[in-house]
């Protein structure tokens, strides 16, 4: 870092100096890429693993099966559910850290932070001791005579919606945070005094400016939620598969190399797919509403 500021400070070329690092890093994310996507053209063999080929008939089986569709449809509708549920719990928590001040602040930030000290896995099992049928949350309605027998709150669509969502609710919150502080608060106060009611003074002031933050956030949260696979794991059980796990099931338990690497390929190509597209006219939108 000292050599890269003395380079920069005396007007010396930095490339030499980011070059090594660029490479090895970009060795290191593309190599499996590409070893998973030469995989994804090969031939399946039950019990002989795989055949060298190049053949279509691993991304023909995914498009056109059932089984594979439904996977998919539950892996976007659950990132996005996740995703927009995130948001709107993320939004006032923000608000409320942005303009608070001092040891308030310090608070906050701590609370926040602590939690995304704790692995996925940790999180996921504390869930598991609360919504599970022997877990605190059904022995209290049992006790307090709400229920009659145990609920089913785990291993459900929901209960890996709420997963997600707890696990990705601080770095949602924490991005928010930073773009709602850069507000000058006598913008709000201007749009009050022009007679703008609440609801109007945020939809076309407060969100508005509040977008890149937004775009940050949700893009982040969409991405890990779409890749995501302890959660749905632990939370989601045998019965709701993603496409992590339906991923790891091919390779682990099936030996499928190849029907997995082409789902990883198509998971990595439509999410980047999505975030691109969702980037792109939430941008657009920014811009115009900036210019406006």
């Amino acid at each position: 870092r000292n050599s890269f500021r003395k380079s920069y400070q005396d007007g010396l070329p930095v490339a030499p100096l980011l070059t090594p690092a660029a490479l090895v890093t970009s060795l290191m994310f593309l190599a499996p890429i590409l070893f998973f996507f030469r995989f994804s053209f090969n031939h399946y063999i039950p019990g002989k693993f795989m055949e060298t080929a190049w053949t279509l008939e691993n991304y023909l089986e995914f498009f056109t099966d059932p089984y594979y569709h439904r996977i998919l449809g539950r892996t976007l509708r659950i990132a996005l559910l996740s995703t927009v549920f995130t948001l709107v719990l993320a939004f006032p928590v923000s608000s409320c850290m942005a303009k608070s001040r001092g040891r308030w602040k310090s608070f906050f930030v701590i609370a926040l932070v602590f939690p995304m000290m704790l692995g996925s896995v940790i999180r996921g099992m504390g869930w598991i001791g609360i919504l599970s049928e022997t877990g605190i949350l059904n022995k209290f309605l049992l006790e307090a005579g709400l229920i009659q027998a145990p609920m089913k709150l785990i291993y459900t669509e929901k209960s890996v919606i709420m997963g997600i969502v707890s696990i990705e609710l601080p770095l949602m919150i924490l991005t928010l945070e930073t773009v709602l502080e850069s507000i000058n608060p006598d913008i709000e106060l201007a749009a009050y005094n022009l007679g703008a009611s609440y609801g109007s003074m945020f939809f076309k002031v407060k969100l508005p400016l509040a977008i890149p933050g937004i775009l940050a956030g949700t893009s982040l949260v969409f991405v890990q939620a779409m890749n995501t696979y302890s959660t749905a794991r632990m939370m989601g059980g045998p019965t709701i598969q993603m496409m992590a796990t339906s991923i790891y099931t091919e390779i682990t338990e099936l030996s499928n190399w190849p029907a997995g690497a082409a789902m990883s390929f198509i998971l990595l190509i439509i999410t980047l797919a999505i975030t691109f597209l969702y980037s792109h006219v939430l941008e657009k939108k920014y811009i115009k509403a900036m210019h406006l």
